[in-house]
């Protein structure tokens, strides 16, 4: 798959929400007159991005380094305890429980011990990244490699094909989209895990940047570091999504059919 195919299936859509959104926002503020302290107009936002984008780059790529840090590390951690899950019963019935109960746990209420374990550096805010982004790439690891149809599997078993044969050649292929749909929950929730981190306790980074706007109430540059923050977490979205793409450039094709 070439660039150009790439981009002509880009769905450009959501842009046109997006437009409406802001429009709607523009107006809305100019018809209440509402002061900027309490709800800043689109133009002023964006005048503080352009003003501020030295500051909120450099918060950013703290955050950004501190999130893809964790979400690396949450696919090395992901991947094999979703494997083990599927073919181990001890995993399944004893490991398994545990990452549940740990998953339910508000992340915010665990951010302190981080911060205390690991101090104000980025470890702590990587290890909430990790904690926010394992775990549906395991349950999706998981989910993918149970879901395949038997008849398949019983094909390559009457061929003589051995469990590593039968997982390499029909269980992980089967189960690459479900892995990838947990890799793109996973990097939205990775980049969300380092801005809570931040915001209990950080030097550096976006969520710092977003506090002291806020106790300063400068409200504009919060709305600004929201916006590039969004901004940031549908990039990595589409980027996982153009991994996947590459990698598994048959699944559309399969969904048609």
């Amino acid at each position: 798959m070439n660039a150009k195919n790439l981009i002509k299936r880009i769905n450009y859509k959501p842009l046109i929400t997006i437009a409406f959104i802001l429009i709607l926002w523009q107006s809305i503020t100019l018809i209440f007159q509402f002061p900027a302290y309490l709800l800043p107009s689109v133009i002023e936002v964006f005048k503080d991005i352009f003003k501020y984008y030295q500051v909120i780059v450099r918060e950013l790529s703290v955050t950004i380094y501190e999130a893809l840090v964790g979400y690396g590390i949450s696919i090395l951690v992901g991947l094999p305890l979703g494997v083990s899950i599927v073919y181990s019963k001890f995993s399944k019935e004893y490991i398994m429980p545990i990452l549940v109960m740990t998953n339910s746990v508000p992340k915010s209420a665990l951010a302190p011990l981080f911060l205390l374990w690991a101090g104000y550096g980025p470890t702590s805010k990587i290890l909430i990244s990790l904690l926010m982004a394992f775990f549906p790439i395991v349950i999706n690891t998981a989910v993918g490699l149970y879901r395949i149809d038997e008849n398949k599997v019983n094909l390559v078993k009457a061929l003589k094909g051995n469990q590593y044969q039968i997982f390499t050649k029909v269980r992980l292929p089967n189960a690459l989209p479900s892995i990838f749909a947990g890799f793109k929950l996973a990097i939205t929730l990775a980049l969300i895990g380092a801005v809570v981190g931040e915001f209990v306790g950080a030097s550096k980074g976006i969520g710092v940047l977003i506090l002291s706007a806020s106790t300063e109430i400068r409200t504009g540059i919060v709305f600004a570091c929201i916006i590039v923050l969004s901004v940031v977490g549908v990039a990595l979205f589409y980027g996982v999504e153009l991994a996947q793409k590459l990698i598994i450039p048959w699944y559309k094709e399969e969904e048609k059919t």
